[in-house]
């Protein structure tokens, strides 16, 4: 069910099964130019270069040990990417030697970190870390505040510490 494409160093393509070139068509996060893999966003297009350059260097055979990346599309939509290099007797059989093996992944059900989760891995205190979880949950920043039982402008205060904390500069990149 996973969307699957082997793809060279420089992101093109060299192969992808029925399900990539059905998300590909769809051009909602990723989506074809020239052959060559592209993300729709400009955030998440310099995501996807450095993860596919990072995984040039992993030198692990199995996907449990490569971290996935989540990219959100400029016209919405949510993906997971796993890379890995094709090593040992697979390689002789690739058109070219160097090759990374794409799986991708719909983030359809989302699943949403605590505020615990997201102070312990980003560095905020709970207070920050509320209206962000309500955020990635789908709410919007008045609701956050509204729940929390503060201000509109302290909760956005504590989103922009937030933004600042993670690198994100939208909400929809906080989310990804």
């Amino acid at each position: 069910p996973d969307a699957v494409a082997l793809i060279d160093r420089q992101r093109r393509v060299l192969y992808a099964n029925a399900a990539m070139e059905t998300l590909l068509r769809g051009q909602t996060v990723l989506r074809l130019r020239q052959g060559e893999l592209f993300a729709t966003d400009a955030d998440a297009q310099q995501r996807l270069a450095s993860y596919v350059a990072g995984a040039w260097t992993c030198h692990g055979s199995s996907p449990e040990g490569v971290e996935s990346v989540f990219l959100s599309g400029a016209k919405g939509g949510q993906l997971s990417l796993r890379a890995m290099p094709v090593h040992g007797a697979m390689a002789q059989y690739m058109p070219e030697r160097r090759t990374l093996l794409l799986t991708v992944r719909e983030c359809s059900g989302r699943r949403v970190l605590s505020h615990a989760a997201i102070s312990l891995r980003y560095g905020c205190t709970p207070a920050e870390a509320r209206p962000a979880q309500h955020v990635a949950g789908g709410k919007g920043v008045r609701h956050a505040a509204e729940a929390m039982g503060i201000s509109y402008g302290t909760a956005r205060g504590y989103l922009k510490i937030v933004f600042q904390k993670t690198g994100a500069r939208t909400q929809s990149q906080l989310v990804g």
